[in-house]
């Protein structure tokens, strides 16, 4: 089981419930480590712990989490994030730096802790219509912010994550949700999620977060001039 998701770019696969291995995930997510590298200063791994940890937490009011999951960072300007059935979850330093907030952050996670939670997959994607592929992303949505409201966090930033993710780049992938549908469900799933105001928005280590992140791809800039 492994879903994998692009959420700005050209490409975007939405997965199906079925049965690809923790063994083949664990392939598809050295392939993405292989290609892109990791950042692993302690900083950026203390910080996005601390947020999984916040959404396990959270999520467990639904029912119980795996306890393996963890989350690594690519050291990649692409914008994308994926979460696999061996607990993994991946997300880029490019997408991190199109985020404004650690509410926003938080969101993309939980919607990829939904995927896992809910068992979809890309086993057998090429058996789903564009409308069924679409449907996951917004029961992911939907689990996700309710994940986000468990966790202490403010829901309404989920509109603006989607939002920052949509206009980063052009959508081309007919599969994906169009984004005024998405954001209406939101609200809905906003509604319903019980929160009780006012929630974590934002904090001073996700700016430093983001601020560190700018300057490594600064860096690594000047190098390859």
């Amino acid at each position: 089981m492994s879903f994998l998701v692009f959420l700005s770019g050209t490409f975007i696969a939405c997965g199906q419930k079925g049965a690809a291995s923790p063994e083949k995930s664990a392939i598809t997510t050295n392939r993405f480590l292989k290609k892109y590298g990791e950042i692993r200063s302690p900083f950026e791994v203390i910080y996005l712990g601390y947020i999984l940890r916040r959404l396990v937490d959270g999520a467990s009011a639904f029912s119980v989490m795996p306890n393996n999951i963890s989350v690594r960072l690519l050291d990649t300007l692409e914008p994308l994030a994926y979460a696999g059935s061996n607990g993994q979850i991946l997300v880029s330093k490019g997408l991190v730096l199109k985020l404004y907030s650690e509410s926003e952050l938080a969101f993309v996670l939980s919607h990829e802790l939904a995927h896992l939670k809910r068992g979809h997959s890309t086993s057998k994607l090429d058996s789903l219509s564009s409308e069924e592929r679409a449907q996951l992303e917004l029961e992911a949505d939907n689990l996700g912010v309710g994940i986000l409201a468990s966790a202490g966090y403010d829901p309404r930033d989920a509109v603006s994550a989607l939002q920052h993710s949509y206009y980063a780049e052009a959508f081309t992938i007919q599969s994906y949700p169009e984004l005024r549908k998405r954001l209406r469900a939101i609200q809905g799933s906003i509604a319903d999620s019980g929160w009780k105001p006012p929630g974590t928005r934002n904090r001073r280590d996700f700016v430093k977060f983001k601020q560190q992140l700018a300057a490594k791809s600064m860096n690594a800039s000047a190098l390859t001039r």
